[in-house]
Parts: structure tokens; C-alpha cells; sequence
């Protein structure tokens, strides 16, 4: 018997080039193909580098402005978890994975409460240590 495809959201901060990213849609893509449902929600609203299937639902928020002072940060980031939390939340999500350590943090505190499961991966270092 074959496993029901489960809904899965991806969060990462941008689409832009980098290693991270790269993954990202590298798994986006995949269990797209698979049939899944994939949602990638990204805290930027620019266009990706990378190249994502149409079956891959992005949904950019657009709360990455830089902040300027201590008051202001806490504001934004407060702001970001909202926005996030909403569009989490309106994916209908079996599991969210999320990239990037800041990221990370914000999707754990977005999801808090919602009773999702959450993978939050960090990128390892290029060098070992």
C-alpha cells in the first residue's frame, strides 16, 4: 500500500544564490515531483535564483527590511513571526521544514502552539572544525 503523500511546507529568508537555497528547492522540486503538496515560503518577496516547478507553491512575505535600532528589530521580528505563522498556518502543513539558523527560530516561534512538526536544519560549516 502506498504511503498518502503528505503536505509539506518548506520556510527559508530568500531564493537568492547561495548553498542553502540550492537545497531548498532541490527538495521543494523533488517531492513536488512526487506528487506531494510542497508550499516554500520565503521571508523575501524577490524571485528565486533557482529554477522551481510549477507544482512548487512560493509564497513571499516580504518582511525583510533591515532594522536600524534595538526597538525596531523587535517590532519587525514580531511582525515577520505574525505573517509567518498566517502563512504557515494557510498551507495546511503535515510537517514544516525549515533552513538557516535565524530562520529556524523564527518558524519555531511561528509555529508554536499549532501542534505541526517542525525540522529545523542548519547548514553545516564548509570546513570541519
Amino acid at each position: 500500500m502506498r504511503a498518502k503523500p503528505m503536505r509539506i511546507t518548506f520556510v527559508i529568508s530568500s531564493l537568492g544564490f547561495g548553498g542553502a537555497e540550492r537545497v531548498m528547492v532541490t527538495m521543494a522540486n523533488y517531492w513536488a515531483g512526487k506528487g506531494w503538496p510542497v508550499t516554500l515560503i520565503t521571508l523575501d518577496d524577490a524571485g528565486p535564483a533557482y529554477v522551481l516547478t510549477p507544482e512548487v507553491q512560493r509564497v513571499g512575505l516580504g518582511v525583510m527590511a533591515p532594522s536600524r535600532h534595538t526597538l525596531q528589530a523587535i517590532v519587525r521580528n514580531l511582525r515577520r513571526i505574525r505573517a509567518l505563522r498566517r502563512a504557515i498556518a494557510a498551507s495546511q502543513p503535515d510537517v514544516v521544514i525549515s533552513l538557516m539558523d535565524r530562520t529556524n527560530v523564527l518558524t519555531l516561534l511561528a509555529t508554536r502552539g499549532l501542534g505541526l512538526p517542525v525540522v529545523a536544519l542548519i547548514e553545516s560549516p564548509t570546513t570541519p572544525l
